[in-house]
């Protein structure tokens, strides 16, 4: 099961931007990507000037990446159900004036 973190509805209200956006986003850094236990993965990334972030994960084996969030508000991604092996996951910001280039790729090794 691949599943984002929850927000209360109060911090989704509040992640709403309420100006538009001056400048597109920047590239996203993957600041932390582990596999906290068996089958699980977590990321923890940002982007100067999103509003909202795609996640995309290559599973192993795989030759392509597939969106496994689009557009969430949330600056952190876990998944859980993971087979084990090697996954790589990359980012992707997004506000107004469009969506930034993906961010480097992180590799995460599942047990």
């Amino acid at each position: 099961m691949l599943r984002s973190t929850q927000r209360t509805p109060r911090e989704v209200i509040d992640a709403i931007p309420t100006e538009p956006a001056s400048d597109e986003p920047n590239q996203p850094v993957i600041s932390v990507s582990t596999s906290p236990g068996a089958g699980k993965a977590h990321l923890e990334f940002d982007s100067a000037h999103a509003t909202s972030f795609d996640v995309l994960q290559k599973a192993p084996g795989a030759t392509d990446f597939t969106k496994v969030v689009d557009d969430g508000l949330l600056k952190t991604y876990d998944a859980t159900g993971l087979t084990a092996g090697s996954y790589q996951y990359q980012v992707v910001g997004r506000n107004s004036l469009g969506d930034s280039p993906a961010s480097d790729p992180a590799t995460i090794t599942v047990a």
